[in-house]
């Protein structure tokens, strides 16, 4: 689909439709808190958060299947940015991209237990949201196919047609992924995670595989949510070294895959290409 917004106006407009979705969110929540419970008056989203989560993630369920939409009402993506590229991967291409991605994020959460981020108090939400049936879809499929959209698709892809090379377009809109997720123990491998499904994103030139991968990603996280013992086994380890060797055999072999998979296959380009000499003097003859 091609869309009259300039490359620059098209990230600023879908970056401001992700935080109004986080707006629209957090105020329905507000609303109805208070017409559910009108003696009460003091009350945020970080309020309902810790005492009526499910609102919130209904409020979250329901901004998300408007804003979807809207992205592709305004133009902001293309309408068959899930449809096949020209480098349609083999199935078993597919798997072992999966596979990967799978290493570098169990790399990434064992570097990640060493160095100790401050998630502020993620972690913890996230374990009284997997209670709820509705943060399945909303975490496990809604949620990554509105931040492919968004990431990915506009501000990956804007950002290349803007003039970068695709490697920079993905680094750049991996660290907008990241920032917004606002604690270094989701950012920082959410920066990596994003990076690599940038690569796969111009490698394909639609976000089907990745967003096959980010659900992959987030359904894992949800389903380790259900088994605490699996977190406190691998707490139990005798040495953070241990920490240090599994995470970094991970993350070693996640990208020794990466090679094996991608070896010889240069970056897909999403801007169009100037017209042969001879087509442009045609044209100049015609005009």
């Amino acid at each position: 689909m091609k869309t009259s917004h300039k490359p620059l106006t098209s990230i600023v407009l879908a970056l401001l439709l992700f935080f109004t979705a986080q707006f629209i969110a957090g105020f329905t929540a507000v609303i109805v808190y208070h017409i559910l419970h009108p003696d009460c008056y003091d009350v945020d989203p970080a309020s309902i958060t810790a005492s009526e989560p499910r609102l919130l993630l209904y409020c979250m369920a329901a901004a998300y299947l408007v804003m979807v939409p809207m992205l592709f009402v305004l133009g902001l993506v293309r309408r068959n940015c899930a449809a096949a590229g020209p480098r349609r991967l083999p199935i078993s291409r597919q798997v072992e991209a999966l596979g990967l991605l799978l290493l570098l994020t169990l790399g990434c959460s064992c570097l990640g237990a060493v160095l100790q981020l401050p998630d502020d108090g993620t972690s913890e939400l996230f374990t009284r949201f997997k209670d709820y049936p509705v943060s399945w879809p909303l975490l496990c499929l809604l949620g990554p196919l509105f931040e492919e959209l968004i990431f990915r698709e506009n501000l990956a892809r804007q950002f290349h047609l803007w003039g970068l090379r695709p490697a920079f377009a993905a680094a750049i809109s991996a660290l907008s992924f990241g920032l917004i997720h606002l604690n270094l123990a989701q950012g920082v491998p959410a920066a990596i995670l994003g990076f690599v499904l940038g690569l796969y994103y111009f490698r394909t030139g639609n976000i089907r595989l990745c967003l096959a991968a980010h659900v992959l990603n987030n359904s894992t996280a949800m389903v380790l949510l259900f088994f605490p013992e699996v977190e406190a086994a691998i707490a139990g380890l005798p040495s953070v070294w241990l920490w240090v060797a599994a995470g970094g055999s991970f993350v070693v072999c996640g990208c020794g895959l990466y090679l094996r998979l991608f070896r010889g296959a240069g970056s897909l380009s999403l801007r169009v290409p100037p017209p042969p000499p001879i087509a442009r003097d045609c044209a100049a003859g015609a005009a």
